[in-house]
């Protein structure tokens, strides 16, 4: 298992009796931080009539942040054309625009089909590699002996998905990590995810620091809740706060433990316990 600086967490593989697993319990490129002023993010949240463009839940019920509709790894600009409110936490400034503004430019409707576009790539080829690992997790787990059960097979791809949902970079092997849980009958595929021999690239360590936090996060939030594990949907929400502050430069230790913070209070707003992290544990970026 990879170590989680800074925070006392752990995870171990589980057998065939145990409860459903309390580690990761969740299911690209790495992008700069958006370069858009407070003005332009309010403008942007009024043009969107403070809801989420993409399933309209509105504030105050739902948070709100700006995002790029596409990535600008991906050649996507800062241009209001090309930003949406989503739901996500949102720091925006109001008091930095007049209410009688005038609206700024609609997104681009190309923009949106492009992005639905990539959702949709990202959707495929995550269900190719979940099907791949959990057939060879099977396998695995069936050498030992035990078949297992269409309930473990299910914990397992939820799982599979989560730990996809961190940004899966493509250079991290994931077959032999599956294959691995297999044998020990677990049902958590993070357990097993170490870091690759050769040096680790950005897009790798990026994904892996995503791992810690997240695990970090599920595994507080199943001591504080009980009742139900996250809902991948909030998994998702929590991964893009992650992403944003690893994008940031901020050190993956106190992004951690802030996301350990925040699960210990069922939060998603993982940015807002930043400030929380210990002294001993606050350093440079990842």
């Amino acid at each position: 298992m990879m170590a989680t600086s800074g925070v006392a967490v752990t995870s171990r593989p589980r057998g065939p009796g145990s409860a459903r697993p309390k580690a990761l319990d969740q299911h690209s490129p790495k992008e700069d931080p958006m370069a858009v002023s407070k003005r332009l993010r309010y403008e942007i949240l009024r043009r969107d009539n403070h809801a989420c463009r993409y399933c309209g839940a509105a504030a105050p019920d739902a948070k709100l942040n700006v995002d790029h509709v596409i990535p600008t790894s991906l050649g996507g600009s800062d241009k209001p054309d090309n930003l949406v409110a989503s739901c996500a936490d949102c720091n925006a400034g109001k008091t930095s625009s007049l209410p009688n503004a005038e609206p700024v430019v609609d997104v681009d409707q190309e923009a949106f089909r492009r992005a639905a576009q990539l959702k949709n790539e990202e959707k495929q080829r995550h269900d190719i590699i979940a099907l791949h690992l959990c057939m060879v997790w099977e396998w695995a787990h069936e050498k030992t002996g035990r078949r297992p059960s269409q309930q473990e097979k299910r914990w397992f791809m939820e799982e599979t998905y989560k730990v996809l949902a961190c940004g899966y970079s493509g250079q991290v092997d994931l077959t032999e990590p599956a294959y691995r849980a297999g044998l020990q009958n677990a049902l958590d595929l993070q357990s097993y995810i170490q870091l690759p021999w050769r040096e680790a690239s950005a897009a790798d360590g990026r994904f892996l620091a995503t791992i810690d936090a997240v695990e970090a996060w599920s595994s507080a939030w199943n001591h504080a809740a009980e009742d139900r594990d996250p809902y991948l949907r909030e998994t998702k929400a929590v991964v893009s706060v992650i992403h944003k502050l690893l994008d940031a430069g901020r050190n993956r230790t106190d992004v951690t433990y802030a996301a350990h913070c925040a699960g210990s209070k069922l939060s998603l707003d993982v940015e807002s316990f930043l400030d929380s992290a210990p002294e001993t544990t606050k350093g440079g970026a990842i």
